[in-house]
């Protein structure tokens, strides 16, 4: 895996797994072009998805799949790593 797929699995995960373009791009200091560039990439691995909004057909959300996330750990034990990484995270951001 490289790197910026890492950052923007990261970043998924900080979301709770889903988040907009829009919001991983101005989190990751991308354009809307680079974005939907590392998009393509990480959906063509499998680890990510795009799902239309069924409120707002205009709106696509980037979830992360199981594929994405570390599918041979339990529910308990994904949920548990979750929220290591977020406060890993917040610690990270705050120093």
């Amino acid at each position: 895996m490289q790197y910026f797929e890492y950052d923007t699995l990261h970043r998924l995960v900080a979301h709770g797994g889903s988040a907009t373009p829009t919001e991983l791009a101005a989190e990751l200091m991308l354009s809307p072009a680079g974005m939907t560039g590392r998009l393509d990439t990480i959906e063509a691995s499998g680890l990510i998805r795009r799902v239309h909004s069924t409120a707002d057909r205009r709106r696509v959300d980037i979830e992360i799949t199981d594929k994405g996330l570390i599918s041979t750990l339990s529910d308990t034990d994904q949920t548990t790593l979750n929220t290591l990484l977020k406060h890993l995270l917040t610690q990270a951001e705050s120093h």
